[in-house]
């Protein structure tokens, strides 16, 4: 604006921006970086590669510094989405400085640092709140930590921070069955946040005086807001919005929590419960002890989070609690219910309960009977001992704490011992060999009295639903293995045989492949019903090939021969030869185990009303259920005549074969065929 013969010239400035498209160049050369980067190159190159092109778009047009993406976002943003700190490692000192360098060169080029996309998240909150910050080790100085410079550059330059916890809702606590990795990230860009306010000058941050209060550590300050607020929610029903927000803040600050929690506003449990998980796994021990003083009801997670601590204090409260949390639970059936309802529930006499509590639960919601047992309470089958993640002091506390029955059934004969999970259900970082703690925790429950044995109401036995679990956890042996130093250089084949490698493990996977009990399923998978081995394949065999479960069980028999006999071995033999036969040729299941299991893939009866459909689904692959016969016949016939390991047997007899059949051209059907088929209900014949 400049002033001129007595009147005022205004000259405006105006921004001027495209909206590109997400799968703009520029946006792509962000994303494509990382297959760059996997290929070996050093970060030195990858960045000069990505600058290179992007300011060559710039010159000749194809892109521009100040294009947005859809919503509102900049190049700079669109940057940080990615996993930008993936270039810069411990390893290289000059990695940090030359994204220092790299980011400068954007912003000098034009692209805006100061702008906030359409949920008002700036550069800084997209780059504080990146998943591949996490570490799983405790930082003790945050300002050390690699990378950090970048942000305090972000702020130098002008991009200011919208929230200390940008990634974490302020009106709902999230569902309890969160993502650990999410919470995580919230958690350290909190305390990243913590120290780029000890770093920088507080008006390049968008706080509010309650958020100053908490990072500055300020005693005072902080009682007399929430006093202030406490005024404002006295009403029984008031709720404080921002309450999970000023707990997660003050996580790793004790003198805080304590002070929220004994500040007058109205308790959220829930929010109470979310930050005790993350305080036990993120190492705040005193902030979880503080947080479980206060806690007004242990849910399950409770449990698992307890165990992460390794503070066998934190963990005996928590069972403690969670034992007379049941045994009340239990009692208010007996009161509440009427007796009619209280015959048709599963008995409760011996130990507490465990997987019938969800029945129990069931029953008083059904009747509008309200309980004090929980916000978020889990109506599938569970049990305690999928809490204790492997942990056998931790399985040994419940026992004694009362959770005595192991063969205690749900209305659906569900026991805990059908109810265990292998691995997914576990916390990643404490999951290193899912197989060998899965199977370290069924061994110690038959130990204590569990039944391989006992019948659900499906009518399939506990040892069943184990095998599929386990079947399971080497389906994700491959996924598990990224996150466990004990299995990140191995291929996923390598892993699951570290893990047979254990003695106990070895013997529960011979117990599986020699378990002689089938049901009358009609399927073409299994000549004679489905077994624990088909379900071990059904579960395992889509991630990296069924073939591996022939080394596996070639593995399995060295290590515990005392459970092959040589019929055990024809019997194995002949089942997964069939089983990877029936794949090769693409054949649908019609398995009546359905869904068997509380977890995956078994839990109900035979689905009568499915039966016409698999009958149809057979008689329309009648001609291929005659060539799998055929050529399993020939495989079989074969095998026995040579003297080879099965898996040798697959990968140089059994493979090349199918090659050759899968290879040949298909025979076309004669007319009466055709008509055969168009007549059972198939189209486009």
């Amino acid at each position: 604006m400049t002033r001129g013969a007595g009147a005022f010239s205004i000259s405006p400035t105006i921004r001027v921006h495209a909206v590109v498209s997400w799968d703009s160049p520029a946006v792509t050369l962000f994303q494509e970086r990382t297959l760059i980067n996997s290929n070996g190159e050093c970060t030195k190159c990858v960045l000069q590669h990505i600058k290179d092109n992007l300011f060559q778009m710039f010159r000749d047009g194809t892109a521009s510094p100040t294009d947005r993406l859809p919503d509102n976002s900049t190049l700079l943003h669109a940057w940080f989405w990615c996993p930008w700190r993936d270039l810069i490692t411990d390893s290289d000192p000059q990695s940090s400085g030359r994204m220092q360098a790299f980011i400068r060169d954007l912003i000098e080029a034009g692209v805006p640092v100061d702008e906030q996309d359409l949920e008002g998240r700036t550069v800084l909150d997209v780059a504080i709140q990146q998943p591949s910050w996490i570490y799983r080790i405790p930082i003790l100085d945050w300002s050390a930590v690699a990378g950090f410079e970048v942000l305090r550059d972000l702020l130098t330059y002008g991009s200011p921070m919208k929230s200390p916890c940008p990634g974490l809702p302020t009106d709902r606590v999230p569902d309890l069955s969160f993502d650990h990795e999410r919470a995580t990230s919230e958690y350290q860009a909190a305390q990243m946040t913590r120290e780029l306010l000890q770093c920088n000058e507080f008006e390049d941050f968008v706080l509010s005086e309650l958020d100053t209060a908490i990072l500055t550590k300020s005693e005072a300050s902080l009682a007399r807001l929430l006093a202030l607020e406490a005024v404002k929610h006295c009403e029984p029903s008031a709720r404080f919005s921002g309450y999970l927000g000023v707990l997660w803040l003050c996580l790793g600050w004790p003198e805080g929590i304590r002070i929220t929690l004994q500040s007058g506003l109205p308790q959220d449990d829930r929010s109470i419960c979310y930050c005790f998980r993350h305080a036990c796994r993120e190492g705040e021990h005193e902030c979880a002890r503080i947080l479980l003083e206060y806690m007004k009801d242990i849910q399950p997670y409770a449990v698992s989070a307890a165990i992460s601590t390794n503070n066998p204090e934190i963990f005996s409260e928590v069972i403690r609690r969670w034992a007379v949390r049941q045994s009340r639970l239990r009692e208010m059936a007996l009161q509440c219910l009427p007796n009619e309802a209280i015959s048709t529930l599963p008995e409760t006499t011996d130990g507490l309960l465990d997987t019938k509590t969800s029945s129990i639960h069931r029953a008083l919601f059904s009747r509008g009977i309200q309980t004090d047992f929980g916000y978020d309470f889990c109506f599938h089958v569970d049990t305690v001992y999928n809490y204790v993640v492997g942990d056998m002091f931790a399985a040994q506390m419940a026992y004694d704490a009362g959770f005595t029955d192991l063969n205690q059934p749900d209305p659906n004969g569900i026991t805990p011992l059908m109810a265990l999970c292998c691995g997914p259900g576990w916390p990643l970082d404490d999951s290193d060999l899912p197989l060998v703690f899965f199977t370290r925790i069924v061994h110690w429950m038959v130990g204590k009295g569990a039944n391989l044995y006992q019948v659900s109401a499906a009518g399939y036995p506990a040892l069943w639903y184990l095998a599929e679990e386990f079947g399971l956890g080497i389906h994700n042996a491959g996924i598990l293995g990224l996150r466990s130093p004990l299995l990140l250089d191995l291929d996923p084949e390598k892993r699951v045989l570290k893990q047979i490698a254990d003695p106990q493990t070895a013997k529960l996977l011979s117990t599986f492949l020699t378990d002689r009990f089938r049901d009358e399923c009609i399927c073409a998978c299994g000549e004679h019903g489905c077994s624990a081995l088909l379900l071990l394949l059904h579960r395992s065999g889509s991630a990296y090939g069924c073939k591996d479960i022939a080394l596996y069980s070639d593995r399995a028999a060295d290590l515990s021969p005392e459970f092959f006999t040589p019929e055990d071995r024809v019997i194995m033999s002949q089942v997964i030869i069939r089983y990877l036969t029936f794949k090769a040729l693409e054949l649908t299941h019609t398995c009546h185990h359905g869904n068997m299991q509380p977890h995956s893939a078994v839990y109900c009866n035979f689905k009568h009303d499915l039966a016409d459909d698999w009958s149809e689904i057979r008689d329309e692959q009648r001609l291929l259920i005659e060539q799998l016969d055929s050529l399993v016949a020939e495989f079989t016939a074969e095998y026995s005549q040579l003297i080879v390991r099965l898996y040798d047997y697959v990968q140089y007899y059994w493979q090349p074969r199918m090659d050759e059949v899968l290879a040949a051209p298909k025979e076309g059907f004669d007319e009466d065929e055709v008509r055969r088929v168009q007549e059972v209900g198939v189209i486009g014949c």
